[in-house]
């Protein structure tokens, strides 16, 4: 299998939960290992997809974006492979709270500026305490200073001039917990504008409908579920 997971001119999917371990063919001749898969989930001239709670290990790239924007992945790991992630001719897309470990080089960046941590605060528990702050990634071949022990190492991982994860995870994802609140689209701990934003593209038709959103339980995402995700992010309302 070359590619586990292909999207081509493709926007606004999902790809959740999926485990790809690929094999391992041994050179006797160079006398090292080669992985037989060339990615995980491969990514071209696709915009607006979720990437999340993939667990990818033993290919030539985990995941590949070329010539993609506006992409999120979040909550993966990439672990074993050659690149942990390839990042060719693509702007504007959002890595955070994935694990890059055991990999040759944990991401490879050409002509690209992307963002490597969460834009928003998030709420989490670290070592048993409450914090609310940016998270980004956990690379394995990055070790810092946590002054402060909120789990976030207090330089930046610079991965090239034009990308860097300000906020790297001192400890690898499961040693936090993110709090999911109902109406997080985003998963970034909070219902802010952008889940309310996230909920009216559907109702529009930008985006494929996430039954997430039915919040009134009818069996469809209308302007009802819009307006109670909107009441409750002013105070309106209590809960969705």
């Amino acid at each position: 299998m070359e590619i586990a997971i292909d999207l081509r001119e493709s926007s606004d999917n999902t790809i959740y939960g999926n485990t790809y371990t690929g094999i391992w063919i041994y050179d006797s001749n160079t006398q090292q290992y080669y992985p037989s898969g060339l990615f995980g989930i491969y990514l071209e001239n696709s915009n607006r997809n979720k990437l999340l709670n993939n667990e990818i290990e033993g290919t030539r790239s985990g995941i590949k974006l070329y010539s993609s924007t506006e992409n999120i992945i979040f909550r993966n790991k990439l672990k074993g492979n050659i690149n942990g992630t390839t990042v060719i001719d693509s702007i504007n897309n959002m890595f955070y709270l994935n694990d890059f470990v055991n990999n040759t080089v944990n991401t490879y960046s050409k002509n690209s500026t992307n963002i490597w941590n969460s834009t928003t605060v998030i709420a989490y528990t670290y070592n048993n305490s409450m914090f609310i702050g940016y998270l980004g990634n956990y690379w394995d071949d990055f070790s810092g200073v946590d002054s402060d022990g909120n789990g976030v190492i207090d330089e930046p991982y610079l991965i090239d001039e034009n990308n860097a994860d300000f906020h790297p995870l001192k400890q690898p994802l499961d040693n936090y917990v993110i709090k999911i609140t109902k109406g997080d689209f985003n998963y970034d701990g909070f219902v802010d504008v952008n889940d309310v934003s996230y909920v009216a593209y559907m109702i529009v038709g930008k985006i494929k409908p996430d039954i997430r959103a039915d919040f009134n339980k009818n069996g469809r995402i209308d302007i009802g579920d819009l307006a109670k995700i909107a009441y409750y992010l002013v105070g309106k309302i209590r809960e969705i």
